[in-house]
């Protein structure tokens, strides 16, 4: 392995790229997600990256 070192293949993600879908997941509607995010509770990223 000392041979052959890893190299990351993908970018970290963004703060709040992930948080919609992770929601969702968890049972959350997309308007208690909507909600959410007009308080500031949580952060959603655009997608798009610079």
């Amino acid at each position: 392995l000392s041979r052959t070192p890893a190299s990351p293949s993908l970018p970290p993600p963004l703060l709040g790229e992930h948080t919609e879908a992770v929601l969702r997941e968890a049972g959350y509607t997309p308007e208690e997600v909507a909600r959410l995010v007009e308080k500031g509770v949580v952060r959603i990223q655009a997608k798009e990256r610079w």
